[in-house]
């Protein structure tokens, strides 16, 4: 059964315009604030050492006087108090609002308290014991590495119990610091704004043939490659053409993973259910069919999707894993030859 069906999924403003008036507690969830937040996100995720000072701030510290900077490994060994700390974290805000203002931060806070508040959303996470409860917050996540970093580094029982003082972290900060940090939030954030928008509908939609042309083109590629010239000018060593072997079967791969492509009113929502899928296989725990049939009860969900549909979906998609590990496993064992 339809919620709402657009006489068009590709131009029917009435349905982009609905779906770009969904609010969560006062907060618009549409393509303008999914798109920012993942910006927002991406850009914290870039950083790989957030806990590490830009070059440029790193002669602010009154403790250090090098004029190099610092190195990561350094970090823990500099800071010697509580005040060294402290001076240390108001320094790595700083650098971290040069590249991200704290407005944007909060704008996003916003889109993932409103995502994390709707009802089935919150439900869908909790049965897969995904941790969503945590604000979004790089300071934090620096002030979780470097504490944890002195801890370990402490001499003895005494040094110990002083830095741990400081530490005030949850569980479930703690298991969203060490795996992978904000990586579940920046694909499924990405994974909402491309429904919202279309654009995973139109992966869904075009995307064989997409790939099948880029397998063409790579191909023909490794057949220029094959030329003398690679070998003798370029640097040989550099086996150019092993690296796009294993590019055209990634994109072998991909293609599997387009488990479903018919263009009728619901493919958005079967695109939308696959992409749940992969990223709840890979964070989640227990059934994931029913953790993402309850995430579709959302009001932000244009069309219903039926559980027997979201059940094929798993299906294939779980068909496509084995195809893809076995491939992979028979390159690499290629490659040892």
């Amino acid at each position: 059964m339809s919620r709402l069906i657009p006489e068009n999924p590709y131009t029917s403003a009435g349905w982009h315009s609905r779906q770009n008036q969904r609010a969560r507690g006062g907060v618009m969830l549409n393509t303008d604030s999914l798109k920012n937040c993942h910006k927002a996100i991406s850009t914290i995720r870039r950083k790989e050492l957030l806990w590490v000072p830009r070059r440029h701030l790193c002669t602010q510290l009154s403790f250090y006087n090098g004029r190099a900077p610092i190195h990561p490994g350094a970090v823990h060994g500099l800071i010697k108090t509580h005040d060294d700390f402290h001076e240390y974290l108001s320094i790595i805000d700083k650098g971290i609002t040069e590249y991200l203002p704290k407005e944007s931060l909060v704008s996003c806070n916003d889109v993932w308290n409103a995502i994390r508040s709707d009802k089935y959303i919150k439900q869908s996470l909790t049965k897969s014991n995904i941790p969503f409860e945590s604000t979004i917050d790089p300071v934090r996540y620096a002030k979780y590495r470097v504490l944890a970093g002195r801890l370990k580094k402490s001499e003895d029982n005494r040094s110990y119990g002083y830095w741990k003082e400081l530490y005030d972290f949850s569980k479930e900060e703690i298991n969203v610091f060490n795996h992978a940090y904000l990586r579940f939030h920046e694909r499924l954030i990405a994974i909402m704004y491309g429904y919202i928008s279309g654009e995973l509908r139109i992966a869904y939609a075009n995307g064989a043939d997409s790939i099948s042309k880029y397998k063409i083109l790579l191909k023909q590629l490794a057949e220029i490659e094959s030329e003398f010239v690679f070998k003798y000018v370029f640097d040989g060593s550099r086996k150019l053409i092993t690296d796009l072997e294993w590019d055209l079967m990634i994109a072998d791969n991909v293609s599997d993973f387009i488990v479903t492509n018919r263009n009728d009113e619901t493919l958005s929502e079967r695109a939308l259910v696959t992409e749940l899928l992969k990223i709840f296989m890979e964070y989640g725990e227990g059934n994931c069919v029913s953790a993402v049939y309850r995430f579709t009860r959302s009001a932000f969900i244009e069309n219903d999707i039926e559980r027997k549909t979201i059940q094929r979906c798993w299906e294939s998609l779980c068909k496509a894993v084995e195809v893809r590990d076995s491939a992979r496993a028979a390159y690499v064992q290629e490659a040892k030859k």
